[in-house]
């Protein structure tokens, strides 16, 4: 097709003395036609490129999200007048409902390595992916992102590692994992849902 357009564009150049008016008809039609028969699909693929980088981002933010739930029961079971182990109780139950993670009724110890420990990396490496989803919307913030992450995963393990090993709340440590995830949340929270508006 696009052969058979370049050749009558060729025969029109060649016989610019006797204008056919019928060939130039024919040959802005097909032009057009041609344009139009690239443009649409490039357009297409560009709508659902954009749309599946919606939904990658969606799907991350929902992982950050849980942070900051959890943060945000942290916060309110500080608050609370109960016995250490009922505080850490509290802390493993919100957890375990946050994250969807079933705690078995085995140790405490166990149920860190065998499901808690195996929630947080899955949702660490979800939320690791915003450095490459988020790179426009980031624009040079990205430098240390990976980097303030990571921390606020490192303060997540401490907390419930001191929790089921020590079977005790460690104050200082959710301290520490609310302050990193506030701070993370305060530089970044525009940035990542600015691209996640319609």
């Amino acid at each position: 097709y696009i052969l058979s357009v370049l050749n009558n564009i060729a025969e029109s150049i060649n016989q610019l003395g006797k204008i056919n008016w019928l060939d130039v008809v024919t040959l802005i039609i097909s032009t057009g036609s041609l344009i139009f028969a690239v443009l649409v699909p490039v357009r297409i693929a560009n709508k659902e490129n954009k749309t599946a980088l919606f939904e990658k981002r969606f799907n991350t933010y929902i992982e950050i999200t849980k942070l900051i739930k959890f943060s945000d029961l942290l916060k309110k079971t500080k608050g609370k007048n109960l016995s250490e182990d009922l505080k850490v109780q509290d802390i493993l139950e919100n957890f375990s409902s946050v994250f969807n993670c079933v705690l078995s009724n085995g140790s405490s110890v166990l149920n860190y390595e065998n499901k808690i420990l195996p929630a947080i990396e899955e949702n660490k490496t979800f939320a690791k992916t915003i450095v490459f989803l988020y790179s426009k919307a980031l624009n040079n913030k990205h430098g240390d992102i990976e980097e303030k992450i990571e921390n606020i995963y490192l303060e997540l393990k401490k907390l419930l590692k001191v929790a089921c090993k020590n079977e005790e709340y460690d104050s200082s440590a959710a301290d520490s994992f609310i302050k990193y995830l506030d701070d993370f949340m305060n530089n970044y929270k525009s940035a990542l849902e600015k691209p996640l508006k319609l």
